[in-house]
């Protein structure tokens, strides 16, 4: 990256680096990363690395031939959260901090939703220096310079070290109303465009983090928070044009539910008719509290594809994963979507508490008269402590999850059940040739 302009004194040359390499669905742009970098260069000279689509030798080669001061990294995802095939990103992230090591002796910082899911298991394992537990943005440049102040690090609630014993970490959020930072999106490489038109868009936006539900598995909200924080709507607009003016015409909001609150939705999307924002987009919704005049709002305001998290279509596995609205809620937010011209996405997951051979066989029955665009069938519950299904189940709290452990139902013949949904697979397909299905179970 050039230098500051304006005679800006340069504080410390940093290396950033994303370390999620996965291009399934799509190549994802690592939005965290990209505002922690944004947040970074107002004063210091950075170098971004996105390992998605660079390779591990030419980021080594970088490091070993450049005076960087400090190393952050940023993680996305610890695995796949796929039960059947399994897959643990963290002993390439090991192989990749060792490598690292070899030619690079000060600090390394990690940070990123991986991350923080279990924040000083990540950080024992992968042996960096420093983990910022949080939403990094408004104190990342203040770790920086103090990343070698050991008395510093020990008072910040939000620092992990490898010497920590018995510390009461708090996860920090920051005040993305008062403090909007946008993500720097011109560092994107040009792969980004050519990948977008898979079954999500690459380039993502967030309007608000934190989550009021609480759904059985779910980990959001034990991190981000219940109590939901939205960015001002024309700090949104803004990050929109701007998305445009970078030659995108996709984009993919990232909120952990993009219809609530209900207000906020309404009000953005009608600020983007009235803005010309010429964007097609999708974003996660909640299948619930859906008309006929919220659906033609989004589609007017260019949304063109919702995926909605339905998990089950068994009302009575619903309750179990502690879900708020129906199968009627869902029939109806599918239809009125469809009457719009929207592609509805639906999410399935099998196996959580209370399954049973007879509930996945009515979910895949619903599922044929539901007649989704697209459904992705999955199976397995990723255990993470402190998540509701662990006050369902007999789980040892003590044991360190850092790499995957799943729940699936006793009272499901997977064998059986693997049988019992291809078939109506096969079934759903005669109905509709164009459905397209991900079957993961």
């Amino acid at each position: 990256m050039p230098p500051l302009g304006g005679g800006m004194e340069i504080i410390m040359k940093i290396c950033l680096i994303s370390i999620n390499t996965q291009k399934f669905p799509s190549p994802v742009v690592p939005i965290g990363a990209s505002i922690i970098y944004n947040t970074l260069k107002k004063e210091n000279e950075v170098d971004f690395y996105d390992l998605c689509f660079l390779s591990e030798d030419y980021v080594l080669h970088k490091i070993e031939k450049t005076d960087y001061e400090v190393i952050c990294i940023s993680i996305r995802n610890l695995d796949n959260e796929n039960m059947n095939h399994s897959e643990s990103y963290l002993p390439v992230y090991k192989s990749f901090v060792n490598k690292i090591r070899k030619v690079f002796h000060k600090k390394i910082i990690l940070g990123g939703a991986g991350f923080n899911v279990m924040p000083k298991a990540v950080l024992d394992y992968l042996e960096a220096d420093i983990g910022f537990y949080g939403e990094g943005e408004e104190k990342i440049c203040e770790v920086v310079r103090n990343c070698n102040n050991n008395e510093w690090l020990k008072q910040q609630t939000y620092i992990v070290t490898l010497y920590d014993v018995d510390k009461n970490y708090m996860f920090y959020k920051c005040n993305i109303k008062e403090n909007p930072i946008q993500p720097e999106i011109t560092c994107y490489d040009e792969k980004y465009h050519c990948s977008q038109k898979g079954i999500q868009p690459s380039i993502s936006i967030q309007t608000r983090r934190g989550c009021s539900y609480y759904c059985s598995y779910c980990k959001t909200p034990i991190i981000e928070g219940d109590k939901i924080r939205m960015k001002n709507i024309s700090d949104v607009i803004s990050e929109l044009h701007h998305i445009e003016n970078c030659g995108f015409d996709e984009v993919f909001f990232v909120d952990n539910v993009f219809n609530f609150p209900r207000d906020y939705a309404e009000t953005l999307c009608k600020e983007m008719i009235r803005e010309k924002i010429n964007l097609k987009w999708m974003g996660y919704f909640v299948p619930q509290n859906f008309t006929p005049d919220f659906a033609e709002l989004l589609a007017r305001s260019g949304c063109n594809k919702l995926q909605f998290g339905t998990d089950h279509l068994c009302d009575y596995m619903l309750r179990k994963l502690y879900k708020t609205y129906t199968f009627k809620d869902i029939q109806v937010a599918n239809k009125v979507c469809q009457d719009a011209g929207m592609i509805c996405v639906h999410s399935i997951l099998f196996g959580a508490f209370g399954e049973t051979n007879e509930t996945i066989i009515e979910c895949m029955k619903r599922l044929i008269d539901l007649q989704p665009n697209i459904a992705f069938i999955n199976s397995g519950i990723r255990l993470y402590d402190r998540t509701p299904i662990t006050s369902q189940i007999e789980v040892d709290r003590e044991r360190n999850r850092l790499f995957p452990e799943f729940y699936f139902s006793e009272k499901v013949n997977i064998e059986q059940a693997r049988s019992d949904i291809n078939f109506y697979i096969d079934c759903l397909k005669d109905v509709n040739k164009k459905i397209k299905i991900i079957n993961s179970f």
